[in-house]
């Protein structure tokens, strides 16, 4: 019988100091194709792979910690981030689950922002959503 795997967070790093961290999340991989056709063929268009690339989006609640509010960060450091002029790179993990957590291994990264919300209503939690679009290359690691 095959046993389900759960998943377990994207957190976000922002000058070494995790930020915040994603209750769900997707880490979205996409190839260029470069298609041509050879002369005399019958009309069928060939690939040859190219560049990729990719983004990383999430939402989670928002969480109130002392630590991240005396140091400036969280989602008000992404917020920062976003519309200041520092546009810093932010660092990013993902964990692959795996059924043997020995064997887990993780998706790294670096990207910018470009795109993040806040929900809120009266009387109910505060969530939050982002997106980063990828700079530079994914890694897999064993330690996230």
């Amino acid at each position: 019988m095959a046993t389900p795997i759960q998943a377990k967070y994207v957190d976000l790093t922002l000058d070494g100091s995790i930020v915040a961290c994603a209750q769900d999340g997707a880490v979205n991989v996409t190839r260029d194709m470069i298609n041509f056709s050879c002369l005399g063929s019958s009309g069928s268009k060939r690939n040859i792979p190219g560049d990729y690339e990719y983004s990383v989006s999430g939402s989670g609640m928002q969480i109130r910690d002392s630590d991240l509010a005396s140091t400036n960060t969280g989602l008000l450091g992404l917020l920062q981030n976003m519309i200041g002029s520092t546009d810093t790179s932010i660092a990013w993990a993902a964990v692959i689950p795996a059924a043997d957590v020995s064997s887990q291994k993780y998706l790294e990264g670096y990207g910018y922002l470009d795109d993040m919300s806040q929900e809120f209503t009266s009387g109910d939690l505060i969530t939050w959503s982002f997106s980063i679009k990828g700079d530079g290359d994914i890694e897999i690691t064993s330690n996230g």
